[in-house]
């Protein structure tokens, strides 16, 4: 336990902070976890709203400092692949028969 006056108050901030960016990081995590449900289900017409909700609780993690600006960002833009490849089964046949027909590596040169 903190001795000093000051250092009894920044740990009593430090709670009360702790406990505000655990909100807030269980809010974006389970609007990003229902996202990835409705993806994977064929439920699609709710997730437009459901992205919406998604990318705001990650705007304001990161307005709030909870996460970085970039993780927010990078975390949107693999919901947003997710869901462009959910709504389109098709293209992911696609895709699959394109990566079966990998060209072979070379082989690599030993080091003299």
């Amino acid at each position: 336990m903190p001795i000093k006056k000051s250092a009894i108050k920044k740990a009593r901030q430090d709670e009360i902070r702790k406990q505000r960016n655990r909100k807030i990081k269980l809010n974006f995590r389970s609007k990003v976890k229902a996202v990835k449900e409705a993806a994977g289900s064929v439920d699609i017409k709710s997730l437009p709203t459901l992205v919406a909700e998604a990318f705001s609780s990650l705007d304001k993690a990161a307005k709030k400092g909870v996460i970085h600006k970039n993780t927010a960002s990078r975390k949107k833009s693999r919901l947003s692949k997710l869901v462009v490849k959910s709504s389109q089964p098709e293209a992911k046949k696609e895709v699959k028969a394109k990566t079966a027909k990998a060209k072979p590596k070379a082989k690599k040169k030993a080091a003299k």
